[in-house]
């Protein structure tokens, strides 16, 4: 077996089986940062993705409202234009020309005898 210098909590220098070097936890630290690195960029790759895609599809959503929007307007426009259409005074006196009348001068009196007019 290779010997080698290796430290343990007592201070005490000893040549013996090699446990862990500091060589070794060096390289373990290393992996271990790269592995951690690389999780995280893929991580903030995916956090930008998902973000990227909300804002585009919140783009499509406002547009959709704005043309909807454009399209009430129009709309408000044609119904205000035929509102003060119905108003006006000729619509008016053109409607009361077509109502038929009924001649009121014949007008005939219901008595009642009791006093009472409607019953249960």
């Amino acid at each position: 077996m290779a010997k080698s210098l290796s430290f343990r909590h007592s201070n005490i220098k000893r040549s013996g089986i090699r446990k862990k070097t500091v060589s070794c936890r060096i390289k373990e630290s290393k992996i271990t940062v790269s592995f951690f690195a690389v999780f995280l960029i893929c991580a903030m790759g995916f956090m930008y993705m998902s973000k990227i895609n909300n804002v585009a599809t919140k783009g499509y959503e406002i547009e959709n409202y704005e043309k909807r929007l454009s399209e009430l307007k129009k709309e408000k426009q044609k119904m205000m234009v035929e509102l003060a259409d119905l108003k006006s005074i000729q619509t008016i006196d053109d409607e009361d020309n077509n109502f038929v009348a009924v001649d009121y001068k014949n007008i005939a009196y219901i008595t009642s005898i009791s006093g009472v007019v409607a019953m249960e």
